[in-house]
């Protein structure tokens, strides 16, 4: 079987945690793949930081309007980056497969918990990765959001009315 991958977070909705459970039962019955306790919650654990990592993609990109007016396009690239969580990792080319581990890493986010499942021991340096690569990519996160807000609050106090405006 290959890892097919779902993405329940991504849908947390009563429907995606429907499709989650519908997904384990075909796992555990149809393909007889033994899951544990602690794999499952392994796997819910770096799922849960892939979609850190996804979200502060799409948060440095959403921040970047401080200092442009048009966003968009990014936003909309990066979400349909998120719609890849719905294939495999091996139905990508080798490059793709590189981009999607180490720079844009949305394999956190469905593949890697797909394989923890079947497998926990196998992924540990992987998860030490990830963890390593959320934090960094949080704090930089915060950065430029810091940033961001800073150079927005400069651009009020050249636009903002002074109090001598406000007495004539």
């Amino acid at each position: 079987m290959d890892c097919q991958n779902h993405h329940p977070i991504k849908t947390m909705n009563s429907v995606g945690i429907t499709n989650f459970f519908i997904f384990l039962c075909i796992l555990i019955f149809y393909f007889k793949v033994e899951i544990t306790l602690l794999g499952m919650l392994f796997a819910l654990v770096v799922s849960f930081i892939g979609c850190i990592i996804f979200s502060c993609f799409v948060i440095m990109v959403s921040t970047l309007a401080f200092w442009t007016t048009k966003v968009e396009f990014l936003e909309e690239i990066i979400w349909r980056i998120g719609t890849f969580l719905n294939y495999p990792l091996t139905a990508f080319p080798s490059l793709a497969r590189m981009i999607f581990t180490f720079f844009i890493p949305i394999i956190f986010t469905a593949t890697i918990p797909v394989l923890i499942v079947k497998n926990p021991s196998s992924m540990i340096s992987l998860v030490f990765y990830e963890l390593v690569f959320a934090g960094i990519l949080v704090l930089l996160t915060a950065c430029l959001w810091k940033r961001g807000v800073k150079a927005y609050e400069s651009c009020l106090l050249y636009t903002s009315p002074s109090p001598r405006d406000l007495s004539t």
